[in-house]
């Protein structure tokens, strides 16, 4: 569905002229070409759109825990305090 809706969105953008030969009956053949062919890369392999999310993601550590981010807090009384104070 997604590529379905990529591909009709591309094709909006090439701009067309005096020069084209379109009628309604192109229109609908280029849409159905565009479906049948967002249906056969779904169904093989995709645009690879998957791994390059994934690859984006993990680059900026987006799967991390947000636990994993925190510091690890120092002791009540700050870095200056004895360890006689602390007990």
């Amino acid at each position: 569905m997604f590529l379905d809706y990529l591909m009709k969105v591309m094709r909006q953008t090439v701009p067309k002229n005096d020069m084209d030969l379109e009628s309604p009956a192109t229109g609908i053949y280029r849409g159905m070409l565009d479906s049948e062919m967002a249906a056969k890369a779904a169904h093989n392999s995709g645009l690879g759109l998957k791994d390059q999310i994934i690859a984006y993601l993990q680059s900026q550590r987006y799967n991390l825990e947000r636990g994993n981010k925190a510091l690890p807090h120092e002791s009540v009384g700050g870095p200056n305090e004895s360890k006689s104070e602390q007990q």
